[in-house]
């Protein structure tokens, strides 16, 4: 019982990350800023985009696990979403561009260079729509 609560509030967090990274991309799309204010709302972009990919892994892991009774050695995203694609749960697209999405997490996580984090910002409302997509999909009782 315990590991359907874990997964009830996996389910949440990534709700909400998600959220919170759509308002970031609405904000940077939407609103005319200045530079300062641009860079800040862009690196919140950023790291909005880094939580909401760890959450959803993890997430996804913990619905393999308790949906499809599948347990992930050694669990890592690149694997969770091989598995993923492997039952059919996500397809070749998303799986590729999942795979573009934790590449662009590592990088952001490890260094900072404005060009770099321009480049991803503008990758991250792809990578939103891929999560959003593949979250609506998956079936929690709350």
């Amino acid at each position: 019982m315990a590991s359907v609560e874990n997964l009830k509030k996996r389910y949440a967090s990534v709700k909400d990350s998600l959220y919170q990274l759509n308002k970031n991309i609405l904000i940077l799309k939407n609103d005319p800023v200045g530079k300062t204010h641009y860079e800040f709302m862009r690196n919140s972009e950023i790291q909005c985009f880094e939580f909401s990919l760890d959450t959803f892994w993890k997430l996804l892991k913990e619905y393999l696990l308790q949906v499809y009774k599948v347990s992930v050695e050694v669990p890592t995203p690149k694997k969770v979403f091989r598995e993923s694609l492997n039952i059919k749960l996500i397809t070749e697209d998303e799986f590729n561009a999942l795979l573009d999405a934790v590449d662009a997490r590592n990088v952001t996580s490890h260094t900072y260079h404005e060009e770099l984090a321009q480049e991803i910002s503008q990758k991250i409302p792809h990578f939103y729509e891929v999560i959003n997509g593949i979250f609506s999909r998956l079936k929690i009782d709350q």
